[in-house]
């Protein structure tokens, strides 16, 4: 197997923080095939007329598929690259690593829509909110734009940032490189695919739902306790921090989502969830740090602060374990 290790994990991440997802390459992007590979394995095993029992038996048969798929593919490349030419070997694994990591992307598109709510420029700043948030959004007000904007980056704070990097530490000390950090970026996309509580997707994504809160439940805790330990360096309340984490958290629909939200919300001190729109259903979501006010642009700009923050500490912690583990 190609060396994988801390380093780099560290070159994936400098690329990550410096680049991002480079655009002109998107079609190659992991994630891409990925979801491709999800699309087609849909087609052969959703049965329209299907009873819920064997939609159920199918949405796991796709699980079974693509997320081992997945850590296959990876593995067998980057061994395969590597039989080539130990140099190819590296450049691969170190692409794979690099395309797990979606910190600078979520920087990106959040600010990119705050800043246009803030120019009041909203109908551009609610479609491109719409791509990055799973709400309607074609009548949201600057507030609302604000409030969507810090909560996807709370939420993605964890399935985008500290989850791969935990996931892409554990398989480098395992071994297998950066296949289970592709593996864990399978289990991701297939529940923002299939993973609804919709007619289509009640029984057919449920055991993909199931399987992406089993693999956040450590990421999403230990997103949510770094960040309000960490928030103090940035001028956040640490202490309301922790306690919006211990009152408010459990509350979300989520048992993941709720808890980076919560450490933000209580780090800026503002409040988050209420009311939101799906498919043109009003649903309300649990008041996250209730009394607080809204957030605006610049507590927006503070919680990219405190994702970046928490990306840093999860990329060294990472790491410290990682030579730990192997001695």
């Amino acid at each position: 197997m190609t060396h994988f290790g801390p380093i780099e994990l560290l070159l994936a991440w400098a690329l990550d923080a410096v680049i991002g997802d480079p655009a002109k390459i998107a079609h190659l992007h992991p994630v891409v095939l990925i979801g491709k590979g999800a699309t087609a394995l849909e087609r052969q095993l959703y049965r329209t007329f299907a009873s819920p029992s064997e939609q159920k038996s199918a949405g796991i048969k796709l699980w079974l598929i693509l997320v081992p798929g997945a850590f296959a593919a990876a593995w067998a490349l980057v061994n395969f690259m590597g039989y080539l030419h130990p140099v190819l070997g590296k450049a691969t694994a170190l692409w794979l690593a690099w395309s797990c990591l979606a910190t600078r992307q979520l920087d990106r598109e959040v600010r990119l829509v705050a800043g246009m709510a803030v120019e009041g420029h909203l109908d551009h700043a609610r479609k491109r909110l719409a791509m990055i948030v799973g709400r309607d959004t074609d009548h949201l007000l600057p507030p609302d734009i604000y409030r969507a904007s810090l909560e996807t980056a709370a939420e993605n704070s964890s399935d985008g940032v500290t989850a791969p990097l935990i996931f892409l530490a554990l398989g480098a000390a395992l071994g297998v490189g950066p296949a289970l950090g592709i593996a864990y970026k399978a289990v991701n996309t297939l529940d923002s695919m299939v993973g609804y509580k919709n007619e289509r997707y009640l029984h057919f994504g449920s055991f993909s739902a199931r399987m992406d809160d089993l693999f956040n439940y450590l990421p999403a805790r230990w997103t949510a306790y770094a960040a309000a330990f960490l928030c103090k360096f940035f001028g956040g309340d640490r202490q309301k921090s922790f306690e919006t984490i211990r009152a408010d958290a459990r509350n979300h629909a989520s048992p993941n989502a709720g808890f980076p939200e919560a450490a933000f919300a209580g780090a800026l001190d503002v409040q988050l969830g209420g009311p939101n729109r799906y498919g043109g259903v009003e649903k309300l979501s649990p008041l996250i740090n209730a009394g607080s006010p809204p957030p605006g642009f610049t507590q927006v700009l503070s919680g990219l602060k405190l994702v970046w923050a928490v990306s840093v500490a999860t990329l060294l912690c990472s790491s410290l374990l990682w030579i730990i583990f192997t001695g």
